[in-house]
This record gives structure tokens, sequence and C-alpha cells, in this order.
């Protein structure tokens, strides 16, 4: 059976979209409306039908003025060839990759040593964004990365579960000083820390400095000790630090409903091995976790009470450490009753695990947990 995704508008300022080719939809009717400037940041950007479809919309607003700027991440969006990046320029884009690899940049072969290792540094910093900025003042934001993996259109059944949201007003509005630093490759500094950005002021979680990232991930951590009635998580990827099994153990231990959602299929074939190693450090305390079998789970969602987390970031070291990200927090309650139902129907289509569903499925060495916790730092 195939997955099912809804699409419900609200309120002028957040429409919530669960299906990729509403959003795509979406995206190719804001470029056509745009006036002055188009932005985005994509982690993942492949030239297939529905890239093509977007880089056509894009040139042809180019074409009448519009100020249209691309940044793509250097490993997410490797499929890129040189060739292709040089037609979109042609097409009057302005693209940018983000920390390219050595072989992807046309200076390769006359790179100084300097410049090769300096590369390879900062081959763990990502850019895992994706977000779309219509005239400095309408924001798309969510996990949908640039690609028909995401389509039920191209890709039917097999199409991947996933999200995003738009908005208009402050929170676009934010994202303009971002993205500028962004493009101009720098990530610090930003003159939005602590005020603006707060996460008891600011719906946007915007990770851009070591402050921002602390700021956020404190706040989740609070969110999570003082949850009353409900923590559900939906992740692709379940690798969470001794920080957030703690406190999902303890809320657990407490008897609030902890349930965590995660693929059955998933997109790296060595994650359903690290998810379940994650899974034998909390399942005794009675969390819950279920596994979502139609196809690809590729959200990433937080519902804590009330409270609602929807964006890019993962469950992992990587968004909290590494890789640059963008979350929303929905303001209304439509908006956010969206997210928690589609949790719901998306739990009627999965199955839950017990541990020795976990034990008997993978039966690795005891050394491969400890490895995995070693270097989950990187994952």
């Amino acid at each position: 059976m195939g997955h099912k995704n809804i699409l419900r508008h609200y309120s002028p300022d957040e429409v919530l979209y669960h299906d990729a080719d509403h959003f795509f939809q979406s995206l190719n009717s804001e470029i056509r409306r745009s006036q002055k400037s188009i932005w985005m940041e994509f982690y993942t950007f492949e030239f297939d039908s529905i890239g093509k479809s977007i880089i056509k919309n894009l040139s042809t607003a180019s074409q009448r003025g519009i100020d249209v700027r691309l940044i793509v991440d250097g490993i997410g969006s490797s499929s890129l060839t040189t060739q292709q990046i040089r037609f979109i320029k042609k097409l009057g884009i302005k693209l940018k990759v983000h920390h390219p690899l050595p072989w992807q940049t046309s200076k390769f072969a006359s790179c100084s040593i300097s410049e090769f290792f300096n590369s390879i540094v900062n081959i763990n910093k990502r850019n895992h964004r994706k977000l779309c900025l219509f005239d400095q003042k309408i924001l798309y934001v969510g996990s949908i990365n640039m690609s028909q993996l995401h389509s039920r259109r191209f890709s039917g059944d097999f199409s991947w579960r996933d999200n995003s949201i738009r908005v208009s007003g402050k929170p676009a509005d934010l994202v303009k000083e971002v993205f500028e630093l962004s493009w101009q490759g720098k990530y610090s500094g930003c003159r939005l820390f602590g005020k603006t950005l707060s996460p008891r002021k600011s719906s946007l979680r915007i990770n851009h400095t070591k402050q921002l990232r602390k700021y956020f991930q404190n706040d989740l951590l609070y969110r999570l000790k003082t949850a009353r009635k409900r923590i559900w998580i939906t992740t692709p990827y379940f690798v969470p630090d001794n920080k957030i099994l703690q406190q999902l153990n303890d809320a657990a231990n407490r008897g609030i409903d902890v349930r965590i959602l995660i693929p059955r299929k998933s997109d790296m074939r060595y994650f359903p091995l690290i998810n379940s190693l994650f899974f034998r450090l909390i399942k005794g305390s009675g969390v819950k976790i279920y596994e979502y079998l139609p196809t690809v789970l590729h959200a990433k969602n937080t519902i804590i009470d009330d409270w609602v987390l929807l964006g890019s970031s993962n469950l992992n070291s990587r968004s909290y450490r590494h890789d640059l990200e963008i979350d929303y927090v929905p303001k209304s309650q439509v908006a956010k009753n969206s997210i928690i139902h589609q949790f719901s129907y998306d739990l009627q289509q999965s199955r839950p695990v017990e541990l020795n569903d976990i034990i008997g499925r993978y039966m690795v060495p005891q050394i491969v947990g400890p490895f995995f916790k070693l270097i989950r730092y990187w994952l």
C-alpha cells in the first residue's frame, strides 16, 4: 500500500505540505510570481525532471531581471557535473557550491597544497538546509530536497515521505541576513544571535554559529525534561547524543508517552543497523519504537506536548555539530494539528519494534555497537 500525503492550507502566514508534488508546484508558482529576488539553498539539487523544471523557471525569472541565487552542497549535490553547473550559470542563475570537493572545482589541477587540505578539512561541514526565499518575504523550509525521489508523480509508491512549510512575514525577513552570510561563505558574527533568533522569541531555528547551536540544543533538552504528556519524534537517522538519550529514557520512566518513528527502508544502507544499536540503549525504559513500512521516511518532526518543530535537522551529531540547518516552529494550532495528525497516520502504516526484533534482525558482533557510538560524532 502506498503512503498517503496530506496537504492543508492554514492562515495566510503558514501553509504546510506533506506532499512533495504540491510543494514543487507551489515553488514553480512562486518563481513565476516573484518580482525582485529568488534565493535557494538545497543540500541535494539533482539535474532530473524536477530539477530541470525548476531551473527552466528560474532562468525565465532571471531573464526578466529577478536576482536568482542558488546554493547547493558539494556532497549532497555531487551528482551535478561541472558541465551541468556551467549550463545552469549560463542561464543567468547565480550558483555557488558549499564546500565543494577538491575535484569538483575547475581550479583543482592548479590548486595549492594549502587549498587542497583546506577543502579536506571542511569536508565534514555541510550545508544541509532546504530553503527558498522569495522577494525576501515568502519562505519555504523543510526536509524536501530538489529531487524526483520525493515526487509521487515520478517515483510512484516509492516516493519519499516528507514535508515542508511556507511562511511569510518576520521569519522570512530574518533569513535574509543568514542567506547573505552563506552566500559570502561567512559562518560567524551573525548579529541576530541572542535577540531575534533566541528560542523563546523566534519561530526560526538557524544554527549558523556555535552559540546558536548551543542555544537550540539546550532548549530542546529543556523541553524534553519538562514534557508533561508526549514526546513524538519522526527521524530518518536516530543517532542522538548521551544527553538526548538520557532525557528520552527519563521521560519514559516518568510516564511520558515517548514514541520514535523511523523508516524501515532507508536511503542510507547502513542506518537501519545504526538506528537499531541506539534503540538498544533506550528500549528498556519504555520508549516505543515504530518502523514506517511503505517507503523511505525522510521527514524530521518533533512533537513535545503542544510544541512542534519541523525542518532539515536530524537527530544526530551531524545536525548538532557540523551541518548548517534551518528549522521552524509553527505558531497556528491548525498547522501544529496537521503535523500531529500526520504522525498518527504514519503510525498506522508502521509496526512497533521490540527489542527481540532488533537483536534478531541484526546479529552483529558486540564490538560493532561501541564502534558506532565512538564514531557517531561524524554520523
